[in-house]
């Protein structure tokens, strides 16, 4: 079953066989097991059914990577925050990638902070101290790039980083754009959701009043530009929610950049530079009340008892896919 291989992978010091309980084959064969259904459908064999799930405490704050979770991975976001399994494995160095975007983050961070987010110092400050920063962030969120096998890694960084932020003043120069936060939190409640936490990458103004959202990726391009064409982005959408309940405005531009290649992708028609990708996008309905939706019928499924599960599962057999077009998911 896959919540059985799904506990393996999770917990290495869990023995998860004295959590199985074996069915009794003599029941088995006399066709005394229980059929559950759901909505008149059979309920998938492979879901979990949760007995008393009225009892459970659903959390008063959610962020976008527990929306997320829960939306499109609901067996994790039950083990990991309304169950809270934690995982108890020793302590490993994090992978490259994510440890290349800390690093990212933790130098564009520092360089704006101390140029009280003045774009043009930023650049000025590239050519003076840049070492400095790369090497204290570098220290102190990237230490797997001090291994001996990950110094071409962060060579490469290094000038790839520097590369990024180059371009990324230029195009708040060029478009008139001021930094006025960085890393900047918000939490607010949202029509039909809880709390919903966040926090910005950079938020920024233009010369006509309009907040902009960068939210940085150390990534490839592919990803991203296919979320914001068909209108998938949810953690932009969500961000750019959060901002306009602060601040009462509605038009709230939104932009991917991504670092490794100095490159922003946006929906903003009036954005412009070289770097500057404008992505069309295809789907035009309301990405936010399809977030208030999935997030309804996911909360509603628990509530009911069941979770869905779809490991190794086609997607015409897949409830919540089969459900998308009528509910709006």
């Amino acid at each position: 079953h896959p919540l059985y291989i799904r506990l393996m992978q999770s917990f290495d010091s869990l023995n998860i066989k004295e959590l199985i309980q074996s069915p009794d084959i003599k029941q088995l064969c006399n066709g005394s097991t229980r059929v559950n259904k759901f909505d008149n459908e059979v309920i998938n064999p492979l879901d979990i059914h949760i007995d008393n799930s009225g009892k459970i405490a659903y959390r008063e704050t959610e962020s976008f990577s527990s929306l997320d979770l829960l939306i499109n991975y609901p067996f994790d976001y039950t083990m990991k925050y309304l169950a809270s399994f934690s995982d108890s494995r020793s302590f490993t160095l994090p992978d490259m990638i994510p440890t290349k975007g800390s690093v990212a983050h933790e130098v564009i961070h520092r360089m704006f902070e101390d140029c009280k987010m003045n774009a043009s110092a930023v650049k000025d400050m590239l050519i003076e101290k840049y070492d400095m920063y790369f090497n204290d962030a570098v220290e102190h969120v990237g230490a797997i790039l001090f291994q001996k096998e990950n110094q071409i890694d962060a060579q490469l960084l290094k000038v790839q980083l520097k590369e990024a932020i180059i371009t990324l003043v230029d195009i708040i120069t060029e478009n008139k754009l001021s930094v006025e936060g960085l890393e900047y939190e918000i939490t607010k409640p949202l029509e039909s959701l809880p709390n919903i936490t966040g926090k910005l990458d950079m938020r920024l103004k233009d010369g006509n009043g309009r907040l902009h959202v960068f939210d940085f990726k150390w990534s490839e391009i592919k990803k991203y530009n296919d979320l914001l064409k068909d209108n998938k982005a949810m953690q932009l959408e969500l961000y750019a929610a959060l901002l306009s309940k602060e601040t009462d405005n509605t038009n709230i531009g939104k932009s991917y950049f991504i670092l490794p290649h100095h490159t922003l992708l946006t929906t903003n028609v009036e954005l412009k530079g070289k770097n500057v990708r404008i992505v069309r996008v295809d789907d035009t309905s309301s990405l936010m009340e399809k977030i208030k939706n999935s997030f309804a019928y996911r909360k509603s499924q628990i509530s009911l008892g069941t979770i869905e599960m779809a490991e190794g599962m086609s997607l015409e057999d897949i409830k919540y896919h089969n459900d998308e077009a009528e509910k709006n998911l």
